[in-house]
């Protein structure tokens, strides 16, 4: 028996009231050529609303909870399409430049094992519900960059699920050398609009 999560439940009773009535467009389940990408990739565009709901850092064989209710605000997150390059980028105060995203062919949250961490607040079977996906058919968006930190660069990997039009679930996977060890990083955000 799988017991759900209690944000996953927070998530179906949004995903409930935003469900599309029949004959109205679906989910974005069904996209599996990456061409197609390029006429949904419109709907995404404009501010979201980005609210982080959980995070761990590893550092020296230490895990450590990140308290999300001590996270300043996230700054909105800005979604573009520029139809003649047939490219989706983000921005945001925080980013120093535009972020390239990319459709995601593996379709699934976590392509590697992470058993150095404790499990997501969100499982992939409870996102599949949510999204209205079989298994292995998320619908996720993509991107790599890397950052200045310190005296070097983290880079920080930004894997998007679309839920629906008005909300996205997000993890944001940080590596970095702080203070001549590694550090590895995961957040979960929920983008709204």
């Amino acid at each position: 028996m799988h017991i759900i999560s209690p944000m996953a439940i927070a998530f179906a009773a949004t995903a409930v009231t935003l469900a599309p009535a029949a004959g109205q467009t679906p989910g974005f389940c069904d996209v599996t050529d990456p061409a197609y990408f390029l006429t949904i990739a419109p709907m995404l565009e404009g501010t979201w609303q980005v609210k982080a709901v959980a995070g761990h850092t590893l550092y020296r064989e230490e895990i450590m909870t990140m308290p999300v209710e001590e996270f300043p605000a996230l700054p909105p997150m800005n979604l573009s399409f520029d139809e003649a390059r047939g490219q989706l980028a983000m921005t945001s105060s925080e980013l120093p430049e535009p972020l390239p995203l990319s459709w995601e062919e593996g379709r699934t949250l976590f392509p590697d094992v992470e058993s150095h961490m404790p499990p997501a607040l969100s499982s992939e079977e409870e996102l599949n519900i949510l999204a209205g996906c079989d298994d292995g058919q998320l619908p996720i968006l993509s991107a790599t960059g890397l950052f200045p930190f310190g005296d070097g660069l983290k880079e920080d990997t930004y894997r998007l699920v679309i839920i629906d039009e008005t909300m996205i679930h997000g993890i944001i996977r940080s590596q970095l050398t702080y203070n001549g060890a590694p550090m590895f990083g995961r957040m979960e955000i929920i983008l709204t609009r």
